[in-house]
């Protein structure tokens, strides 16, 4: 509550008051990780008039009241205090690896998983082909193939998802037998890359192949993978895509015998190398309990600590490691109840044939806990007793410490087998705790520490303000004529009254949901402050604020919930409904909006269903008159800067174009920058470039009509084909896929003789879209007419 009546204190008023203000230059110094710096900014101790750095803000709708210009300071205020605990950390988590298996034969719907939990998911499981090499995808495993990153992305937009290849027991033999050919191996790696592309997923995992004897075959293995590096990196290029991530899932040591994994190709060619840290001690294999995943064993080097080591000492870099992690336990069946110790004496499997049981099923079904569970913190790892039955598993305790442990050994992340035996998720989030990392220490003081201090100010702030307000009424001040049209009043007319106008002071809350459900959140922020290295980003974070003043307790953040949305851009959030102490309520918009509401926006970006849509474009950017650069106008630059972001919450998939208007009164402009080509390359350039910026996927070139000079005609060819030459060339200099290239033209293709430059609009743009609309406007013909007429009988208007 401590931490929602934190953000909500934001929405008021204050009076001229002095208060602490870090300048943008220190928030940028502590957004690029100069940490250490931070307490030396604090201690400059910068006070600023909260009046005099308001002109620092945006002015809503070209107004202000000393409401507003306060209210955006102290929003400044409280972004600050809330950036910096996510700064400590950010590096940190863009690195940190949470990878998860999902097995399509798991019964676990993919729908269900929570993405939001990983950064990285893996579908298992692809074949090799014992006679074509190439790669084998079981018939009923397809239709999920299709649709996993698809679903997966949709409560986790930033996911990444990777395919994983078994070559492990029955398809050892095959494996080899591949890489042992060229040809056999050309087959397996093309076909690889070919599926990984067409099921959209980023990455490709060969798992469970072990060190062999042979040492022909470890050779065989290392050129395999220099093969496969080479393949993914040309394919990368020639298609200009983000190359595709290669993993390997390995054995828990690196070597048997003597001969070992060809390590100097998996340092050079993979990722990083899944150490799988479990199965040590199997009910099939063994007639003597065992912790399956031991972290540390004092009487063997059978232990997930002996083979990290191992690894190290034979070339691999620790941060080229992934820890394994299990979902699972092995049960044995006690051959005397009363010998109940690691590696006791047993008759066989318990439970099922094989022994292996969920996490779920644990938990579930064989009623582990209480008394029933002991936590061995020599092996670091949980054992349930049930009668004669006996299970190894880890549960959130051993899980904590086996991250904490990745952590300090220097690794690159943990993946777990398989995210369908958990049960509600515990232990994926137990693995994202890791309370014993005294740098997540550090950050949790700070989220701690600077809300209650953020708090303990507005409250004063609030206090001072509201005497200052009642002095000022006494005075007659409240009565000022400018006031009483300030942007948060209307004057209406008290009940029975007509002649007794009555001020109605519209709620600062209410004014923040409307900016914020109309995309214009930016409105409502100090335009000093810079997110572009901070992990909460401003609009989220106003997004946060909103939903700690909502009416309903329910529907506001713990302080758990809320310390995770501001440290993981990824992890979901609600919508905020209308806030508390609002005029309005949400159900009364379907007949009315406010009067904010009407004047801040017709129709909200987050209001479109983008779900109905493959492409959306926001209109318009334009062409600067005297440089020829595109041009965004400043009132549309923080909508066009979040419209990609804001369609794809409904639609991860959309993809968005932005709209340079080049016909009416732009019409002259756009063929004086075609006719130079020094004006068409700046042109072009900074096309390409807003368009990256703002993270839109093409352009689309608006309203230019076929004009009668031939020579302006030409001009827009030779445009087209540099364009779209420079697109190309960006695309293969930045490694991202080339943006599309589209033009909304005239229903007709010629006026007169002229006619569009048709070989270069076949040859460089994507499409054209046909503006088969506006045959006839009021403005124009005394008459009325089917302004969007697919036939016309008698004219020549029509599509």
């Amino acid at each position: 509550m401590a931490a929602c009546f934190f953000f909500f204190l934001f929405f008021f008023p204050a009076p001229r008051l002095r208060v602490p203000l870090l300048v943008k230059k220190s928030v940028q110094g502590v957004a690029k990780g100069h940490v250490s710096s931070m307490t030396s900014h604090v201690k400059e101790n910068v006070f600023l008039s909260l009046q005099d750095a308001a002109t620092y803000g945006s002015r809503i709708k070209n107004r202000s009241s000393p409401g507003s210009s306060h209210l955006k300071m102290l929003f400044t205020i409280v972004s600050l205090l809330l950036f910096f605990p996510s700064l400590t950390s950010s590096s940190e988590a863009q690195t940190w690896i949470k990878a998860g298996y999902w097995n399509s034969s798991s019964q676990f719907p993919a729908p269900d998983i929570d993405s939001t939990l990983f950064t990285h998911l893996t579908f298992c499981f692809a074949y090799i082909n014992t006679s074509t090499y190439e790669l084998l995808i079981a018939p009923s495993d397809e239709p999920y193939m299709f649709t996993f990153t698809d679903i997966v992305r949709q409560k986790n937009p930033s996911i990444t998802t990777l395919l994983c290849i078994s070559t492990g027991d029955s398809n050892f033999s095959t494996f080899f037998s591949m890489a042992s050919k060229p040809s056999h191996r050309t087959s397996f790696i093309e076909s690889s890359i070919q599926r990984a592309r067409l099921y959209g997923f980023h990455g490709l995992e060969l798992c469970c192949v072990k060190p062999d004897t042979n040492t022909t075959n470890m050779e065989n293995m290392g050129i395999l993978f220099d093969d496969w590096r080479t393949a993914v990196d040309r394919e990368s290029k020639n298609s200009t895509r983000s190359p595709l991530l290669l993993t390997l899932g390995s054995h828990y040591l690196p070597s048997k015998n003597s001969t070992s994994y060809p390590m100097e190709s998996l340092r050079r060619n993979f990722d990083w190398v899944h150490i799988i840290a479990y199965n040590y001690h199997l009910p099939t294999m063994e007639n003597f309990t065992g912790a399956h995943s031991a972290l540390y064993d004092p009487s063997s080097n059978v232990s997930t600590d002996y083979g990290i080591k191992e690894w190290i000492s034979r070339g691999l870099p620790a941060e080229k490691m992934v820890l394994g992690l299990a979902y699972h336990g092995c049960a044995w069946m006690l051959a005397d109840p009363m010998a109940n110790e690691i590696g006791s004496p047993a008759t066989g499997p318990a439970v099922r044939p094989d022994g292996w049981i969920s996490y779920n099923f644990i938990k579930s079904y064989m009623l582990c806990d209480g008394e029933k569970v002991l936590h061995n913190s020599t092996y670091v790892t949980n054992y349930c007793i049930n009668g004669l039955v006996w299970i190894s598993y880890d549960d959130t305790e051993a899980i904590r410490t086996k991250v904490s442990y990745a952590r300090q050994k220097g690794l690159l992340g943990y993946k777990v087998w398989h995210v369908a035996n958990d049960d509600n998720w515990v232990l994926s989030k137990a693995a994202q705790e890791d309370e014993k990392d005294p740098r997540n220490k550090r950050q949790l003081l700070l989220v701690i520490l600077l809300p209650t201090a953020a708090t303990v100010t507005l409250v004063l702030v609030s206090a001072m303000w509201y005497l200052h307000k009642r002095a000022r009424r006494n005075k007659g001040w409240m009565d000022n004529e400018k006031e009483s049209q300030s942007l948060f009043r209307t004057t209406m007319a008290s009940p029975g009254n007509a002649n007794d106008p009555n001020l109605q002071v519209f709620s600062l809350t209410d004014l923040a949901y409307d900016l914020w459900k109309c995309g214009k959140g930016m409105e409502f922020m100090d335009p000093s402050l810079d997110d572009t290295y901070l992990s909460c980003k401003l609009m989220r974070c106003m997004q946060i604020a909103l939903l700690c003043v909502q009416e309903n307790p329910a529907d506001r953040p713990s302080m758990l919930e809320l310390s995770s949305m501001l440290k993981n851009e990824t992890a979901a959030m609600n919508t905020p409904k209308r806030p508390a102490f609002s005029t309005r309520r949400d159900e009364d918009e379907v007949q009315e909006s406010t009067i904010s509401q009407q004047e801040i926006c017709r129709f909200a970006v987050p209001d479109i269903d983008s779900t109905l849509f493959t492409h959306l474009t926001c209109a318009f950017a334009h062409i600067n008159t005297s440089n020829y650069e595109l041009s965004i106008s400043p009132s549309d630059e923080q909508y066009i800067s979040t419209f990609t972001d804001m369609v794809r919450r409904k639609n991860p998939s959309i993809i968005t174009l932005l709209s340079i208007l080049a016909g009416d009164s732009n019409f002259s402009t756009f063929f004086s920058m075609a006719t130079q080509p020094s004006h068409g390359s700046i042109f072009i350039e900074s096309s390409i470039r807003t368009a990256r910026l703002y993270g839109f996927h093409g352009l689309d070139l608006y309203g230019v009509k076929p004009d009668m000079s031939n020579n302006n005609m030409k001009d827009m060819g030779i445009l087209f084909d540099d364009w779209r030459t420079a697109i190309n060339r960006e695309s293969k200099d930045s490694t991202q896929s080339p943006l599309v290239l589209t033009m909304a033209g005239h229903y007709l293709p010629s006026k007169n003789t002229t006619s569009y430059p048709m070989e270069s609009i076949r040859k460089n743009l994507d499409w054209v879209h046909i503006i088969s609309y506006d045959y006839h406007l009021s403005t124009a013909a005394n008459f009325t007419g089917a302004h969007s007429a697919l036939y016309e009988p008698l004219k020549q208007y029509s599509k």
